[in-house]
């Protein structure tokens, strides 16, 4: 079983609308400025004197936030390290991940195009705070957080202080992404174990778990997660009197309601009993 060990970068964060609210201080004549470097968590007062920005730790070139400025993209994160940028994006073996900057909004993670979380109408980081709300996690409990993604849910569940709590995620793209992510920097201080979680739930934990957060991409795009089989080991891993929040998406639209039949199907199959339903998701307990 590989541990990942999660080591956040230290780099400014700036998207398009930043950099354009800074110009057009400097274009108005004022160079004692406040605004975000690390997408929203923070503000702080930045000087503008000889070509640079200055702050706290930050000396960065006016030349850098004039070219991000002059981009196409308002979604595109950039990271600025050791006075040189790049956008936040992966391309591999045919996959296109990419930190998606959302304005007023914690970042979400999208791969080939589809968001790793609600993004309509909601936060990434509150819609994970209602997945975790759900299963009203205290310091007792062990927490089993699968799907890491950029770690909102385990992040949440953490600050919640269960006696043990693990995340497992086998796309190293995504944690190295997160890693630049200053909303997933919490992720530094949990178990994250970098492995496929249908061989993982075989090998270990057998009723161990009492809350586990099974948050996997959609339906679509990995329907293997959504097995009869993969819930057969999550439930083989779940304590007697344990509880699973399962998100699966927006359950009303119409075009999903036969692949929330087929979901709930093979849930009860596997031995879950579903305690609700919500508009987003189930929740689930052993018969």
């Amino acid at each position: 079983m590989r541990i990942y060990q999660f080591r956040p970068k230290n780099a400014i964060l700036l998207t398009k609308s930043v950099c354009e609210r800074i110009l057009n201080q400097i274009e108005k004549g004022v160079f004692t400025i406040e605004e975000t470097l690390d997408l929203g968590i923070s503000k702080q007062v930045l000087n503008v004197k000889d070509g640079f920005i200055y702050g706290d730790n930050v000396k960065l070139p006016i030349e850098i936030i004039e070219r991000i400025s002059l981009t196409k993209n308002y979604n595109t994160v950039y990271a600025v390290k050791d006075e040189e940028y790049f956008p936040l994006q992966i391309f591999i073996q045919g996959s296109f991940y990419k930190l998606k900057h959302l304005e007023g909004k914690a970042p979400t993670l999208e791969i080939n195009g589809i968001h790793m979380h609600r993004i309509k109408d909601i936060d990434p980081w509150y819609d994970s705070f209602l997945k975790v709300k759900v299963l009203s996690i205290s310091n007792s409990d062990r927490v089993l957080d699968l799907c890491t993604g950029l770690g909102y849910t385990a992040i949440h569940a953490f600050n919640r202080r269960p006696a043990k709590i693990i995340t497992i995620e086998k796309d190293i793209n995504v944690l190295k992404l997160a890693e630049f992510n200053s909303w997933s920097k919490d992720l530094e201080n949990i178990t994250i174990v970098l492995e496929d979680l249908r061989e993982t739930l075989e090998m270990i934990w057998k009723n161990y778990f009492n809350k586990i957060i099974y948050d996997p991409p959609s339906f679509r795009i990995a329907e293997e997660l959504y097995s009869e089989s993969l819930y057969k080991r999550l439930y083989s891993v779940l304590r007697q009197d344990g509880i699973v929040f399962h998100y699966i998406g927006y359950v009303g639209e119409v075009t999903n309601k036969k692949i929330i039949s087929r979901i709930k199907h093979r849930c009860k199959n596997a031995g879950f009993r579903i305690i609700k339903e919500f508009n987003y998701g189930l929740l689930l307990s052993k018969r």
